[in-house]
């Protein structure tokens, strides 16, 4: 019969959540930035995860999107937010603070993640099968 249960693992994810919602509740500030910032990145990893489904090198797609991710966030991120009235609602405070923030990393992880799969695609199978000599049993 398989193992299909661990309590290391059970554990050890308890042991991470429970650390990590300690310090958010001592350190709410962080927490909102950390949280913020991992927000900001969820659809990036989204177009990610996609594109290495479709890539037959999953690496290297993952990879070149997160580079993409990160230049084009950086470079295109609005440099001062929240000029202006105060959001009244949840719905101008998403417009006004995470669109702009989200969008940038979102495009370049699609642009150079798709770049990639689109390469993959258009090179087709045979030149990424590794050479005769390499794939080789030795006795």
């Amino acid at each position: 019969m398989t193992r299909t249960f661990s309590l290391r693992w059970l554990l050890l994810l308890v042991t991470v959540a429970s650390g990590l919602l300690g310090l958010a509740v001592n350190f709410p500030d962080h927490a909102i930035g950390l949280g913020w910032f991992v927000g900001t990145l969820v659809p990036s990893m989204i177009l990610l995860l996609l594109l290495s489904l479709a890539s037959p090198r999953p690496r290297s797609a993952i990879a070149c999107g997160l580079l993409g991710a990160t230049v084009f966030g950086f470079i295109f991120m609005p440099a001062i937010l929240g000029v202006g009235p105060e959001p009244q609602t949840i719905w101008d405070y998403f417009v006004t603070y995470y669109l702009p923030t989200a969008i940038p990393a979102s495009v370049g992880a699609l642009i150079t993640g798709g770049a990639v799969v689109l390469d993959d695609r258009r090179a087709g199978p045979s030149d990424h099968q590794p050479s005769d000599v390499l794939s080789q049993r030795r006795p």
